[in-house]
């Protein structure tokens, strides 16, 4: 039997039981009925041909090898769609697509590395994050442009959301997710829901480090 396509609204209930462990759970999170969080599960696992939850013997369901396996994708595609949508948005709505962002110098660069609005889900900004003093700040920031050169600046970043991120580094979503929970790959900044982006030096250290590994050699 050939695999089918589920639906973004299938996946949306597979991630939220996974996040949840529970049938109930989920169905209050999306504001759905269970019966309907049941049968989103099960159309899911009857298109994709392969159980993702073991709902025997126990209360709450667990993931199936299959189901971890396919955990990855599901998330990084839903990802995807609400970055689509948030575009959409704020295309639409004339919103600014970048934000830039100062943060004061005093601040540690380990708070400021997560550092992520509470707007940044409904929007699609770009994000610019600059460490200068508050009162440079004021003044680069009515001058409407960040000083590249500013010799109180720590880092100059912006967020990047997955497929850039693909694009730069060659590895498919499923590959960066599962080196992600090996350890061996940066995580990204959670931007609320199921959408992440990444730092974007965070990813240039990274591509740095693996051609330093080259350029050693074995051992």
């Amino acid at each position: 039997m050939d695999v089918g396509s589920p639906t973004v609204d299938q996946l949306r209930i597979f991630l939220a039981v996974a996040e949840h462990g529970s049938f109930n759970q989920a169905a209050k999170k999306l504001g759905r009925a269970l019966s309907v969080v049941s049968y989103g599960i099960a159309a899911l696992e009857l298109q994709l041909g392969v159980k993702v939850f073991d709902r025997e013997g126990s209360r709450r369901p667990k993931l199936t090898d299959p189901g971890r396996a396919l955990l990855a994708d599901a998330r990084a595609v839903i990802d995807e769609v609400d970055g689509m949508v948030a575009r959409a948005r704020s295309v639409r709505q004339g919103l600014e697509t970048e934000l830039a962002l100062a943060v004061d110098v005093m601040v540690p660069s380990t708070a400021s590395h997560g550092f992520s609005p509470a707007t940044s889900r409904n929007s699609n900004a770009r994000m610019l994050c600059s460490a200068m003093s508050l009162l440079v700040a004021k003044e680069v920031f009515m001058a409407n442009e960040a000083p590249v050169d500013a010799t109180e600046r720590r880092r100059l970043t912006r967020l990047i959301r997955l497929p850039e991120v693909q694009d730069r580094v060659g590895l498919g979503r499923s590959t960066i997710y599962r080196w992600m929970a090996e350890g061996k790959f940066p995580k990204p900044v959670q931007l609320g829901g199921f959408t992440v982006a990444w730092p974007e030096h965070e990813i240039v250290e990274w591509i740095a480090g693996q051609m330093g590994r080259r350029d050693r050699g074995p051992g």
